[in-house]
């Protein structure tokens, strides 16, 4: 990590979490709020899981921004997203997750890699 990269604390469900830590999951969807328009690629993303208190680092390798959902997924590969889902039920769960005013802030695919260290709940 550069000089002027940062470093980003996010929250995960267990199941997106398991899927980040095993390398399956390539891009992470958030909306466009302003604590993730700050997020540069270069940068450094700590996921930690919500049920385990978990944590997996990844590195932000592109950013993408998008008008609503369905113009993410529209471009995207849903199966970088989730790969246990089809795009319509991941589309579904994120408008069950984020109401319609923060959609309308945009959403971001981050791409993401594995830096490779974890660390388990004390």
């Amino acid at each position: 990590m550069d000089m002027t990269s940062r470093s980003h604390p996010m929250r995960l469900d267990e199941q997106y979490f398991q899927t980040v830590q095993a390398g399956l999951k390539r891009t992470e969807i958030r909306v466009a709020d302003p604590k993730r328009l700050q997020v540069k690629v270069g940068d450094r993303i700590e996921f930690t899981c919500m049920s385990t208190g978990e944590t997996v680092a990844v590195t932000v390798t592109r950013l993408a921004r998008y008008a609503s959902f369905d113009a993410l997924y529209e471009a995207e590969d849903a199966s970088a997203v989730n790969p246990r889902l089809p795009a319509a039920d991941q589309i579904a769960g994120l408008r069950e997750l984020y109401p319609p005013e923060k959609e309308a802030l945009g959403v971001l695919a981050i791409g993401i890699a594995l830096t490779g260290s974890t660390r388990k709940q004390r």
